[in-house]
């Protein structure tokens, strides 16, 4: 089913965005914090994650509209997943910090003071 795939694929984009920003963490400890890198973009895997969460909602309301069997429950709860990880791409692409200076996480480098 293209709903459940595109919504497996959407909970993965979060997934890949957190092992890149690892790895700019690390880089930029092993770095000193001397040579800061962009910052991997929360606006493109959010973005990804929002428009395939939308696809996946569109799929399984079309599933849902030609299903008349106990199966829709199941895929209405599939259906309110799609909508809250579609939410969540959402809030990656309007927080997520952009300077490199902030961090992955607006808290500020991973390095310290001092």
């Amino acid at each position: 089913m293209a709903g459940l795939l595109t919504l497996g694929l959407s909970i993965a984009c979060p997934v890949i965005l957190q092992v890149r920003r690892d790895a700019w963490n690390e880089q930029t400890i092993e770095s000193g914090c001397e040579h800061l890198t962009p910052l991997p973009s929360a606006a493109l895997f959010g973005g990804v994650q929002v428009i395939l969460a939308l696809i996946s909602v569109v799929a399984l309301t079309v599933y849902i509209r030609r299903s008349h069997s106990w199966a829709t429950v199941i895929v209405a709860g599939v259906l309110v997943a799609a909508l809250l990880t579609s939410a969540y791409g959402a809030m990656i692409i309007l927080d997520a910090p952009t300077d490199p200076h902030d961090g992955v996480d607006g808290s500020g480098l991973p390095c310290g003071s001092g």
